[in-house]
């Protein structure tokens, strides 16, 4: 209750508050493997091909599901405390993740999830250099698979699967993951 009354006071999106959101990248993320487990994607939802092609590498990969919840569902919960308001009236959050990170360990949250909640936006953000490092990380198949189902849980925000925002973002994703598999000695 610490962490979720202010979130749900935080718009992420119209009427969605920023717990909201956490729910809906955790559906995503569970529609994203049970995608990956039987090759059949939600409506209107794009993946890599290669992805569904080394979806056993990822899955391999990942830290535990009561985690990994916890950390998509928690995210954004220092959204509250770093959001501005530029002139327009649109709300910003600088630095976010940091600020999350903060929040949830000082609401007694595990270290574990913590350091997720810090690294949500790497894959994001990450430039092709960037890559190597991500790719040593024990969290980067995590962080990756909850990138693309964030993006996907996002997708009204960008303006649904066929915008430009949309596929700019999952392009970049695309990128990444590829450079995920060539770093842990995977052809996609």
């Amino acid at each position: 209750e610490q962490l979720e009354a202010p979130m749900r006071t935080c718009m992420q999106f119209g009427t969605m508050d920023v717990l909201e959101h956490g729910r809906q990248v955790a559906e995503a993320f569970r529609l994203l493997l049970e995608a990956l487990s039987t090759g059949e994607l939600p409506a209107g939802w794009r993946i890599p091909g290669w992805l569904q092609q080394h979806a056993e590498v990822f899955l391999s990969r990942l830290l535990p599901l009561e985690t990994l919840y916890a950390y998509q569902l928690y995210h954004d919960c220092g959204k509250p405390l770093c959001r501005i308001t530029d002139a327009e009236g649109r709300a910003h959050f600088p630095d976010h993740a940091a600020h999350s990170e903060r929040a949830w360990l000082a609401a007694q949250g595990d270290v574990v999830t913590g350091r997720l909640i810090g690294l949500d936006m790497a894959m994001h953000l990450a430039s092709a250099d960037d890559m190597a490092s991500l790719a040593a990380l024990p969290e980067a198949a995590s962080l990756y698979l909850t990138a693309v189902a964030e993006v996907h849980a996002n997708a009204p925000m960008f303006g649904g699967f066929e915008s430009t925002s949309f596929k700019s973002k999952m392009k970049h994703l695309d990128r990444r993951g590829k450079a995920l598999l060539r770093h842990w000695g995977v052809e996609s």
